[in-house]
């Protein structure tokens, strides 16, 4: 997956470039990835986005290599939770006044025992695929 890609070249000092996007269109989105950019910011902040058209938007980064972060309208852990959910590689936070509120997202964002994250019974990325079980 291509966050993994944006990882090590963020480790390794490289630039990554990308887009924010706030036209909520999967053919936008993929032309942002076939424009050669390494990630997205979907905005759902400013933008209204259903968590059905959020899913598709993720679909599209991923169809196009294109790593899919989502800006959410606050830190709120339940949007933070949703984003994620929806197959957000990572979560862009408006509005952060205070390191409190750098916690609550992170431990929005985290599973047991670092975090408050629930497990799901939503969508898988890739469904497994790939998944060494043996």
């Amino acid at each position: 997956m291509r966050a993994n890609a944006v990882r090590r070249k963020l480790a390794a000092g490289e630039y990554v470039y990308g887009l924010f996007c706030t036209i909520p269109d999967p053919a936008l989105v993929e032309m942002i990835g076939c424009a050669g950019y390494d990630f997205v910011i979907l905005d759902s902040e400013h933008t209204l986005v259903d968590p059905q058209r959020l899913e598709n938007l993720i679909r599209a980064a991923e169809a196009v290599d294109l790593t899919p972060f989502v800006r959410v309208p606050e830190a709120d852990p339940g949007a933070i939770l949703r984003a994620l959910d929806a197959g957000a590689m990572g979560i862009v936070i408006p509005h952060v006044r205070s390191r409190s509120d750098v916690d609550q997202a992170i431990r929005a964002a985290r599973y047991a025992p670092e975090g408050m994250r629930s497990l799901n019974g939503g969508r898988v990325t890739g469904f497994g695929f790939g998944l060494n079980l043996g």
